[in-house]
């Protein structure tokens, strides 16, 4: 990479980051996948980050919950992205949403292993 094409990538990294502020100042938090799957086994290997390079790009907080179990019976995650500088609001909102999570956790668990 030429020394111009970075200095073009830092400058359309910053343009996103402004679209970004202006489409989460809207909401409270963006929901979306943590990873591509279930969680691997054992402690080896931490899964596929593909979806967090996003989210690191933008400087936004981003927090993973488990959500449901997978076939394996480990966690599948998702995680919830805020507007930049919301660290705090956000882990409050991931917080909050944990619980109800957890409430029915074993419910979706069962309705999708019977699918």
């Amino acid at each position: 990479m030429t020394p111009k094409l970075l200095v073009e990538a830092f400058d359309l990294s910053d343009i996103c980051r402004k679209e970004f502020d202006a489409i989460a100042a809207g909401y409270d938090a963006v929901l979306a996948p943590a990873s591509t799957g279930e969680a691997p086994k054992g402690l080896q290997n931490v899964g596929n980050w593909i979806f967090n390079g996003l989210w690191t790009l933008l400087h936004t907080p981003c927090v993973a919950i488990p959500a449901i179990l997978g076939g394996l019976g480990l966690p599948v995650g998702v995680q919830l992205v805020g507007p930049r500088l919301s660290d705090a609001r956000l882990l409050g909102i991931a917080q909050a949403l944990q619980s109800v999570i957890d409430t029915g956790a074993e419910e979706r668990t069962r309705l999708l292993s019977a699918a």
